[in-house]
């Protein structure tokens, strides 16, 4: 399917922190009708329910966080043996599309808009980066190709993109129209194809991801946003996360190399988790710890020592089986007290603690280490950097 007519197959209407309201569209080839399940945090809420396509769904958000809906040919709740013959898509009647959406709950008794930012603003990270690093944090404007007023930046970005379905038709659409598909077609199992040729491009012998990688080192729109989230599980724990999104990630993949594992676009995080007394309202949150977002949960990774004598062997120093790094507070580098300095890899852009190199393992054996430098450094927009910060700063990073 390709043109400016593309299908908006699981629409938000609302999603206000009091009320979610979805419009569904046509999930699977040939279905007017679903059998819809909706959980929050992968708890059920409600009974499997039929639906008709094109239906409104509406929720009163009563939790904070994933909200997942899974749309079914046939009612989960029934046994196999009952269903009809001739089921389409799949014999163990899985799901035709899954969607989860971010919520967060409308909480009058919590921070204010000001006062989140405020929060932001005061522990906003210092990045470091490798100096070979290539890609900086981008805006979504940048990432989308758009300006402000949804115009296009660069005519002369021409790739085509496809997102594959395993239910549905697939959407063909040229780059420049990501914003227009995207927002419309979610489903969580769904793959954006980037890696065969560009038919724009045939008589040079790019492919995709060729042409994508060369999108780098635009200063004018290095950009890190935060959210925040109180725990739903915690009720005097509130969180911000700092994103940093990327046009690529390279892994150690360079430009013009044979590509095997880097691909357009890259989401990474940080979250700092504040405890805050809910019954002293008043009191600013303090900082309880960090934890860093580097890669797949499960991923065996490790702090790794280069050989002095053989610069292709590495001594492990300490190893962590998660994707995630969790560091007290106490225990952070910091810099002025208040901002965390963040060690981000060259090329997966992983952030770290500190510092050093990075392994990550497979059955045992080491198949990457990735550099986490302090080449370059993005510092946060309303930081005063005085002399005396210049003083710490360079204490604090062994620099």
């Amino acid at each position: 399917m390709s043109g400016n007519n593309y299908p908006k197959r699981f629409e938000i209407l609302q999603n206000d922190g009091e009320t979610l309201r979805i419009r569904v569209g046509e999930l699977a080839e040939g279905l007017d009708k679903y059998f819809v399940k909706y959980c929050v945090n992968d708890k059920v809420q409600e009974d499997t329910r039929e639906i008709s396509k094109s239906e409104i769904l509406q929720y009163t958000i009563a939790e904070s966080g994933k909200h997942t809906f899974s749309f079914y040919e046939n009612d989960p709740g029934e046994n196999f043996d009952t269903l009809p013959d001739g089921i389409e898509f799949y014999e163990d009647n899985s799901p035709v599309w899954e969607q989860d959406v971010f919520v967060i709950k409308h909480d009058p008794g919590g921070l204010s808009k000001e006062r989140i930012e405020k929060l932001a603003q005061k522990h906003a990270p210092f990045v470091f980066l490798h100096e070979d690093e290539r890609y900086l944090p981008a805006s979504l404007e940048y990432l989308l190709n758009k300006d402000e007023t949804g115009k296009t930046k660069d005519e002369n970005l021409k790739v085509l993109l496809t997102l594959k379905f395993k239910n549905t038709e697939n959407i063909s659409f040229p780059y420049n129209d990501l914003s227009e598909v995207l927002p419309y077609n979610g489903e969580k199992n769904s793959v954006l194809d980037t890696i065969g040729f560009n038919i724009f491009g045939l008589m040079g012998g790019d492919t995709k991801r060729d042409i994508l990688e060369k999108r780098k080192k635009d200063p004018d729109n290095i950009t890190i946003y935060y959210s925040y989230i109180p725990n739903p599980e915690k009720q005097q724990q509130v969180i911000i996360s700092y994103h940093f999104l990327y046009a690529y990630d390279s892994k150690q993949e360079e430009e013009g190399d044979i590509k095997f594992a880097s691909h357009i676009f890259d989401r990474e995080s940080i979250n700092i988790v504040f405890n805050w007394d809910r019954n002293n309202p008043g009191e600013e949150p303090k900082p309880e710890y960090m934890i860093y977002g580097a890669h797949l949960e499960g991923q065996t990774m490790g702090a790794v020592k280069q050989d002095e004598d053989d610069s292709d062997k590495w001594h492990d120093l300490q190893k962590w089986t998660c994707g995630r790094v969790k560091v007290m507070w106490e225990n952070v580098d910091k810099i002025n007290q208040n901002h965390p300095s963040v060690a981000v890899a060259k090329g997966s852009h992983a952030p770290y603690p500190a510092p050093g190199h990075y392994a990550v393992y497979f059955l045992g054996k080491t198949v990457l280490v990735e550099p986490a430098g302090t080449g370059k450094v993005l510092i946060p927009q309303e930081f005063n950097f005085n002399d005396d910060i210049k003083k710490e700063f360079k204490k604090n990073l062994s620099l």
